[in-house]
């Protein structure tokens, strides 16, 4: 699996201002531009107005998905007294995107589906000091009170990147309900100390929970996610049992990303020639034992001309878990 942190940093640190997607209360989809402010290992941070109806989708989101989840939950408002953890309360489903570079053919891209959790304003010093224009919107601490945190604890995303030949992607995932790790008072009424070292610009510790307190597992335990921690990638692949060897995916591939196994000095010859394909038709037939053919995933566009043309209706497509692509 691609190491997630990558990608996180990319967001945050190449792109900043990215697309979020939300729905409003009709079902409609909404979307803005909203600054990816923090990361960590246990995801994404931005943060809202509480008056903005980003905040309102965010939190309708959450308690309309904690009520699929147990049909007994009335919920309809977040506990602004700490009475009900806020991590407690259901996470909104939220799909994102962060794009980067002068043109199409220079862009790089993250696409990224999750869900995310109002964490409280436990973050709120460590953003300021590492977005210092924040600073002028928000001058007063009588004005930040309007604010709160949004974390993106768990989602799956997949990098495209358009400025190398052949292209890259990749897929990632990330789950910090499995981490077993720290958060503290943001997330509701956890008795801890929140230790932000502004020096160290993704690190937050908790210490010092007090007895009966909510515990980080009991918060990550409270939360669900739908996705999974596993990656998964989306690609054409071709079935060996069916494949005849004939190379006319070869010639429909624009990013010529269908490569040969082969075992024989002949069948590697006519692999060779198998781009031009004619030559080679009648050998690659004959030595189907010992060749056969693959897609690089991590360079496939997915427009899917090579299932079309394959004659043997041997390539389809499916989704698979990923690996580490690099």
């Amino acid at each position: 699996m691609a190491d997630y942190l990558h990608y996180l940093r990319f967001i945050v640190e190449d792109v900043y201002s990215v697309v979020l997607a939300t729905t409003d209360a009709q079902g409609a989809p909404r979307t803005c531009v909203i600054d990816m402010m923090l990361y960590d290992q246990d995801g994404l941070y931005f943060l809202t107005a509480k008056g903005k109806s980003l905040y309102e989708r965010l939190t309708a989101s959450a308690s309309a998905h904690a009520r699929r989840q147990d049909p007994a939950l009335a919920i309809d408002a977040v506990d602004r007294e700490g009475d009900v953890p806020m991590g407690a309360m259901g996470s909104g489903m939220i799909a994102l995107t962060a794009l980067c570079g002068e043109s199409t053919m220079q862009s790089k891209s993250v696409n990224l589906q999750g869900q995310a959790c109002e964490v409280g304003p436990a973050l709120l010093d460590k953003i300021f000091a590492h977005n210092p224009y924040m600073a002028e919107i928000y001058p007063t601490e009588q004005s930040r009170q309007a604010l709160t945190v949004f974390q993106i604890y768990c989602g799956q995303g997949e990098f495209f990147d358009l400025s190398v030949r052949p292209i890259f992607r990749e897929s990632f995932a990330f789950d910090a309900r499995a981490r077993q790790t720290r958060f503290g008072t943001g997330i509701g009424t956890v008795d801890g100390n929140v230790n932000i070292d502004v020096s160290a610009p993704h690190v937050v510790t908790v210490t010092g929970a007090g007895a009966g307190a909510n515990t980080v597992s009991d918060i990550n335990s409270a939360r669900t996610c739908d996705l999974g921690a596993a990656a998964t990638i989306t690609t054409y692949m071709i079935d060996a049992s069916k494949c005849d060897g004939c190379g006319q995916c070869l010639k429909f591939c624009p990013q010529q990303c269908i490569v040969s196994s082969c075992l024989g000095v002949g069948a590697c010859q006519k692999a060779s020639e198998s781009r031009g394909v004619e030559a080679s038709v009648t050998s690659a037939r004959t030595t189907i034992s010992s060749f056969s053919y693959r897609i690089q995933s991590e360079h496939c566009l997915l427009c899917g001309e090579c299932s079309l043309h394959c004659p043997r209706q041997a390539i389809s497509k499916a989704t698979i878990a990923a690996t580490s692509l690099r």
